[in-house]
C-alpha cells in the first residue's frame, strides 16, 4: 500500500482511507485483519497484475490466537516484534525496488536474502527513516527537494551496507525461515529438525523463542521496542534451539573463572518473559535447574551453594538437603531425586498418578514404569509411561458399583503399613493381578490413586506385609510439603500443626513419616483400623469414645480431625484395632 501511494502521488495513509478504514485505525492498519477489505479492492489499489488470488495472504481471515499477536503473512508474531519504521537493504532495493515484509521484524538487523545490514537512518541527514515520504521507497523522505522543477531525494540504493559474516548464514537462515513467507518449503524441513519440546509451538512462537534467547544474552542496556539483535548473537540463539536441550545446558555451564556463561538476570528474563509460550518457559526452567542442581549435589563437602535462580520453595530447601550424610550424596540417590523433581514432566507424571518422587523412583523397575526414568529418558517416554499406567489402572478396575464400606486406597495403605520402605510396587502388582478388588471412581480434580477404593482390608494387609522393611536410600530422600502431607495423610493443615508442635520437621522423608506414625496416629487412619466402623460419623464417634475414657488428642485440625498418641488409642481399643504392619 505504501508503494501504491508513491505510484499514485498521494500520502501513504490515503491508501487506507481509500480502503474505507476509519481514521483511528490508520496507524494500526498494516497489522489489522478482519477489516472487510476485499482482495479485489486491494488489487485495484495496488495495480497487482497477478490478480486478487495473490493478495489473500495479506488479509488473514482468522482471529488472532491471543490479542497481542499480529499476522505476518501466515505466522503470528508479538505486536512488539513488529517495527513501525522503515528499514531498507540498499542491495535488495537495487535488485527489486519494493519493501520486504521481514524488514518490519525489528530484531532482524539484516536482510535475510542478501545478508546486508539494514539501514534505519538516512546516511545523509541521519534521521530515522519513516513511511511518510514522497517519490518512492528508495528515497529518504527528509532529504526530498525540488531543484529546477525536478524532484530529488537521497537515493538509499547508493549507500550499500556491510554484509553479515558468511559463517553465520546457516544459523541465521534457520531463525528466519520460520517467519519468511518466501521459505515455506524450507520451513517444513526446519520443523523436522526441532526437538519434541517445540512440537506444540507455532512457527512464529519458535522464532520468538530464538529472539528471546538472543535478547536475554544481549548486553545492551535498553531492551525496549526497536532493539536490533546483532546477527552473531541471533545465530548463537538459533544454535541453542537447534541443539536443544543440551545446547541450552551448555550455555548455562560455568566458565573457567567460576562465572556463569549466562547470568542469573539472563535466565530470569527467559523464565518470566510472558512473550514466550508458557510451556516452553517452564521447560527452560526445568532444563536449567536440573543442570545446575546436579553439580551442587555432587560436591558433598561444598558449602557454597550454586544458585538455581528458582523462586520455588522446593529449591530453596536444597541448602538444607545438601547437609545430609555424605554417604547418601555419594550414592547419588538424593542427587537423582532432586534432578528428577526439577523436571516438569516428571512432576506432572507423579502428580497424575498421585505418588511422590521417591515412590516414582521405586516403581521405575521396567514393569510398572519405564526403567529409563532414572537415566536421561525423553520427556515423551515418561509421559507415555504415566498415561499407560493410568490406563492400566482403569482397565483392571471392577466395573461394579463400589460398596458402601469402601475406603480410599492411599488412606488404607497409610493406616495399615508403617515400615521404612515403599509399599506401592507390591500394592499395584496386587491390584493388576486381581489379588485385591478395587474400584476406580470418577472424582474430579484428583490423581488416579486418590480415586481408587477398596473394601478388603485383610487382603491389603497380607499384600503389604510381603514388603520387607529396608534401609533403601529412597527412604531418606526429601519430599516436598505436598508429598509429605499425602504420605502422612495429614493434609496440608494437619502437617503444619504437626510441624508447629515439633512432631515432624523438614526436610520430610519416608523415615520421618514412619517415625511419626509409630508415635502418633491421625484420626482418619485410626478410623480405618477400628474394626467396629460406624459410617459416616466415625471420626467424631471415635473421639467421643476416647474423650469418655479421658484421652485427649495431641492436636486438632480441620473438622473432626485430630492427632492421637498411638499408645493411648491402642491401650484403650485393644483388639478392636487391625494390627499395623511394622
Amino acid at each position: 500500500m505504501t508503494r501504491a501511494a508513491c505510484e499514485n502521488g498521494f500520502p501513504p495513509r490515503m491508501s487506507f482511507r481509500l480502503l474505507g478504514l476509519p481514521d483511528q485505525n490508520i496507524t494500526r492498519a498494516p497489522c489489522l485483519s478482519r477489516q472487510d477489505i476485499l482482495p479485489e479492492t486491494l488489487c485495484i489499489l495496488l495495480g497487482n497484475s497477478g490478480g486478487p488470488e495473490e493478495l489473500f495472504p495479506l488479509l488473514p481471515d482468522r482471529p488472532a490466537p491471543r490479542k497481542y499477536l499480529r499476522p505476518l503473512f501466515d505466522v503470528w508474531l508479538n505486536n512488539k516484534t513488529m517495527s513501525k519504521n522503515r528499514r531498507v537493504s540498499p542491495l535488495a532495493l537495487r535488485k527489486a525496488p519494493f519493501l520486504r515484509a521481514l524488514w518490519r521484524v525489528w530484531p532482524l538487523a539484516f536482510d535475510p536474502e542478501t545478508k546486508e545490514a539494514l539501514l534505519k537512518n538516512c546516511p545523509v541527514c541521519q534521521k530515522t527513516l519513516a513511511l511518510g515520504f514522497l517519490k518512492d521507497i528508495w528515497g529518504c523522505g527528509y532529504c526530498d527537494a525540488i531543484s529546477d522543477g525536478e524532484f530529488t531525494a537521497t537515493d538509499l540504493r547508493d549507500h550499500l551496507q556491510p554484509r553479515v559474516d558468511e559463517s553465520f548464514w546457516d544459523d541465521l537462515d534457520f531463525a528466519t525461515d520460520f517467519i519468511d513467507p518466501t521459505k515455506l518449503d524450507r520451513r517444513k524441513y526446519r520443523r523436522s529438525q526441532l526437538q519434541e519440546d517445540f512440537e506444540s509451538l507455532g512457527d512464529g512462537e519458535v522464532f520468538e523463542v530464538i529472539f528471546a534467547l538472543a535478547r536475554a544474552m544481549s548486553t545492551e542496556a535498553g531492551h525496549g521496542r526497536g532493539l536490533e539483535i546483532p546477527p552473531p548473537l541471533l545465530a548463537k540463539s538459533a544454535q541453542i534451539v537447534r541443539g536443544w536441550p543440551e545446547a541450552l545446558e551448555e550455555t548455562f555451564t560455568l566458565e573457567s573463572d567460576g562465572r556463569d556463561a549466562l547470568s542469573h538476570d539472563a535466565f530470569r528474563k527467559l523464565l518470566y518473559n510472558t512473550r514466550l509460550n508458557p510451556g516452553i518457559r517452564k521447560r527452560i526452567g526445568d532444563i536449567v535447574r536440573s543442570h545446575r542442581v546436579r553439580p551442587a549435589l555432587d560436591q558433598p563437602s561444598s558449602i557454597n551453594f550454586i544458585d538455581t535462580v528458582a523462586d520455588m520453595k522446593e529449591y530453596r530447601t536444597l541448602r538444607m538437603w545438601m547437609k545430609l550424610a555424605d554417604s547418601h550424596l555419594q550414592s547419588r540417590t538424593h542427587s537423582d531425586a532432586i534432578v528428577l523433581r526439577s523436571r516438569l514432566h516428571i512432576r506432572e507424571a507423579a502428580g497424575l498418578i498421585g505418588i511422590s518422587i521417591p515412590t516414582l523412583m521405586a516403581m521405575a523397575n521396567g514393569d510398572l514404569l519405564p526403567s529409563q526414568l532414572i537415566s536421561e529418558s525423553s520427556r515423551s517416554q515418561i509421559q507415555d509411561g504415566s498415561r499407560e499406567f493410568v490406563k492400566r489402572v482403569a482397565d483392571n478396575s471392577s466395573s461394579s458399583t463400589p460398596p458402601p464400606g469402601a475406603l480410599r486406597l492411599p488412606r488404607a495403605v497409610a493406616a495399615l503399613f508403617n515400615r521404612t520402605s515403599d509399599p506401592w510396587t507390591v500394592v499395584f502388582k496386587a491390584l493388576f493381578s486381581g489379588e485385591i478388588e478395587y474400584w476406580l471412581t470418577a472424582r474430579t480434580g484428583a490423581s488416579v490413586l486418590e480415586r481408587v477404593y477398596i473394601e478388603d482390608l485383610e487382603a491389603l494387609r497380607l499384600v503389604v506385609a510381603r514388603q520387607e522393611a529396608t534401609s533403601c536410600l529412597l527412604n531418606s530422600v526429601p519430599m516436598s510439603m505436598r508429598e509429605a502431607a499425602l504420605t502422612s495423610r495429614l493434609k496440608a493443615e494437619g502437617l503444619r500443626v504437626a510441624v508447629e508442635l515439633g512432631l515432624l520437621s523438614a526436610p520430610y522423608t519416608i523415615e520421618k513419616v514412619v517415625k511419626f506414625r509409630s508415635d502418633f496416629e491421625a484420626s482418619t487412619l485410626l478410623a480405618v483400623r477400628h474394626q467396629l466402623r460406624w459410617s459416616p460419623r466415625l471420626a467424631s464417634r471415635l473421639r467421643m469414645l476416647l474423650a469418655t475414657a479421658g484421652i485427649e488428642p495431641v492436636a486438632t485440625y480441620g473438622r473432626n480431625r485430630a492427632i492421637w498418641r498411638r499408645a493411648d488409642v491402642e491401650r484403650h481399643f485393644g483388639g478392636d484395632l487391625i494390627p499395623c504392619v511394622e
